[in-house]
């Protein structure tokens, strides 16, 4: 019996997903690994874990389409509507998930739904973020952006285009599902795209670090590119190759790139979640104040002129006048010696 289900859910989900991917090359092929669109077109994924995977997305989808069709009126596109333009003769496929047309505008609407998102402050319900309080990743904001810009060469409206992210957030201790409607800003001009669409065509290597991991393809994948937490043995007895040390190198930058945008990332949620010194016992973060000081030469006698580091505290109690002192903050977080 259970069989019979799997295999219609499977069956279903699926023909629902290559109606999607008509072969051509799509914007979302344009902002990860090339590699994947080539195996799209040789290789058969798990077929069972891709249905399951865009099960929950295409059922939300369905449901906000209707939504914001209602909160906002106008002609509600036909979903999957094909848009296109070439950036150096290459065709490159935009299918919105939403698409209002309005008498002076487009709406454009992505949808996503994910499992949890960063955000700045605590939130929960429906949520408008016109001031990146949630955390949305690049390539989503970067997706939005190139469909702006194709649907820019078939209206002559105003284009304005949101991210609606089903997620979880948290609040306090909970996490609360939350409905974040983003504003997307970002803009590409067709030369922008066109560098994407070369970069494609010539750089055929992961775009991300995190890639390999989700890739339906990553156990057929022989590229010498793909991302390996260990990618040169260095306690084997056989000395790597040339060619190795300088892929293994490549991917090492690649991956630092990845981890110190995620650091900045996390470091500035951090820095508005906490005004307070948080400890456990194993950390400590917080802000400490660092004083530093300036000197009105003019206000000092000669014989301080040249002013080592120890007569300074000196200086500051004959001559408070010639003083400037300044306070800065700096956000620190450091794990506790044991």
């Amino acid at each position: 019996m259970i069989e019979k289900l799997k295999n219609a859910i499977t069956q279903e989900l699926l023909q629902d997903w290559e109606d999607r991917n008509d072969g051509g090359l799509h914007v979302s092929h344009l902002l990860y690994c090339p590699l994947k669109y080539e195996h799209e077109k040789t290789v058969s994924p798990n077929r069972t874990e891709l249905a399951l995977e865009i099960l929950e997305g295409i059922r939300f989808e369905d449901w906000i389409r209707q939504v914001l069709h209602k909160a906002y009126g106008g002609n509600l596109v036909e979903p999957n509507t094909k848009f296109s333009h070439a950036y150096n003769r290459t065709e490159i496929i935009a299918r919105p998930d939403v698409i209002i047309e309005k008498d002076d505008e487009v709406l454009l609407f992505e949808i996503k739904n994910t499992q949890f998102s960063y955000t700045t402050k605590p939130i929960s319900g429906i949520y408008y973020d016109n001031s990146n309080s949630v955390y949305v990743p690049e390539h989503y904001v970067l997706q939005v952006a190139v469909y702006k810009n194709i649907l820019s060469h078939h209206y002559e409206k105003n284009i304005r285009a949101f991210i609606v992210l089903l997620t979880n957030t948290r609040n306090g201790s909970k996490l609360r599902k939350s409905l974040i409607v983003k504003p997307i800003k970002d803009t590409l001009t067709d030369n922008d795209i066109a560098e994407l669409v070369k970069k494609f065509h010539t750089d055929k290597a992961p775009r991300y670090s995190w890639e390999c991991s989700y890739c339906p393809f990553n156990e057929v994948c022989q590229s010498p590119n793909k991302f390996n937490p260990n990618p040169i043995d260095f306690h084997s007895e056989s000395n790597p190759s040339i060619d190795d040390l300088i892929n293994a190198y490549l991917q090492i930058q690649a991956e630092k790139k990845a981890l110190s945008e995620q650091e900045s990332h996390i470091l500035r949620i951090l820095k508005g979640a906490i005004s307070e010194p948080y400890e456990t016992d194993d950390f400590w973060a917080g802000w400490e104040t660092y004083t530093s000081y300036e000197f009105d030469l003019s206000k000092i006698p000669l014989q301080y002129l040249q002013v080592k580091y120890s007569k300074r505290d000196e200086i500051i109690n004959k001559y408070p006048e010639a003083v400037k002192k300044i306070e800065k903050k700096i956000f620190k977080v450091k794990r506790k010696n044991k």
